[in-house]
């Protein structure tokens, strides 16, 4: 987890700016962990190699982070600036996402991960566009 977790700091960080200094994104022990362990668990049983596993588990924490951060962006409250940073940064860390998943041991899980990210948009945009209004019980639950 140290690992994992130093490799995304300095990978996200701007010649002397860390993201952290641009955006007010709150990351709890449990954000840091819970995403990776999942991946290091169920890779033990299976047959994956120890570097695919951690980038695996790296590529899923970019993932869960750039969603975080893009949360942040529909936050009403903050200034246009602000909301700016936070649509860039986390398209950004998905750009992160996308170069890992280029690399030659994680090509093959690619379309599964383009999968979690339109399912995740999709949700962000229905919530997005249903949030002034009164939701049925079914759009509740299609979101």
């Amino acid at each position: 987890m140290d690992k994992l977790k130093c490799l995304i700091e300095q990978e996200l960080t701007f010649k002397s700016l860390y993201y952290q200094e641009v955006l007010d994104l709150p990351m709890s022990k449990l954000d840091w962990e819970v995403c990776p362990s999942l991946v290091f668990a169920l890779s033990m049983g299976s047959e994956v190699k120890k570097n695919l596993s951690f980038n695996l588990a790296l590529v899923t924490q970019y993932t869960y982070m750039a969603h975080k951060i893009h949360q942040q962006a529909s936050k009403e409250e903050l200034p246009e600036r602000d909301r700016q940073y936070a649509v860039l940064f986390g398209d950004f860390v998905l750009g992160k996402v996308f170069i890992l998943l280029c690399q030659d041991d994680l090509h093959p899980y690619a379309e599964d991960f383009l999968s979690l990210i339109k399912t995740m948009n999709e949700g962000v945009v229905q919530r997005w566009s249903l949030r002034n209004k009164r939701k049925t019980l079914a759009e509740e639950e299609l979101i």
